[in-house]
């Protein structure tokens, strides 16, 4: 495999300068054909030489662009090392579903409240429900409550 030759960029740009200063067509012709040869010679096109400089004008807005996340990164862990960072406390969350579920369990076990085998399977689930309860559970949970209520005369805890 043969190997390329090695393109004098700074051979071709004294060249072009040649054809651009040049007061002769004819000498200003002469040196694009010679600084076209190793171009050439080279497996190199005109556009080749540009699509480098468009390639570091990309990396360079890149790398800009990479910098500023860099400096933002550092001032927010800078922030965060110093603790005034965003923190946020955690609400406290209630079991009052698991007391209350807790307790219609209780009253069921001691004979003094009825429930059906959904309630009692649905009870059991929520007094070991961690966390909030769901937007689907929350209706179901209050309609027995409810019920509990008003067949035994007292409140939940």
């Amino acid at each position: 495999m043969s190997e390329r030759p090695k393109l004098d960029l700074d051979r071709i740009g004294k060249l072009l300068g040649v054809a651009g200063t040049s007061a002769h067509e004819g000498e200003a012709v002469n040196a694009i054909r010679a600084a076209d040869r190793p171009l050439r010679e080279a497996g190199m096109r005109w556009p080749d030489l540009t699509d480098g400089y468009h390639q570091a004008e990309i990396a360079t807005q890149a790398a800009a662009v990479l910098v500023a996340e860099l400096k933002e990164a550092r001032e927010r862990l800078a922030a965060l090392d110093t603790g005034r960072g965003e923190w946020r406390r955690v609400p406290q969350t209630s079991n009052r579903h698991q007391t209350a579920a807790a307790w219609c369990l209780d009253q069921y076990e001691e004979g003094d409240l009825y429930l059906n085998s959904f309630e009692y399977d649905f009870l059991s689930t929520i007094a070991d429900w961690r966390g909030p309860l769901t937007q689907r559970q929350r209706p179901v949970f209050q309609k027995i409550i409810r019920a509990v209520v008003a067949g035994s005369g007292r409140p939940p805890p």
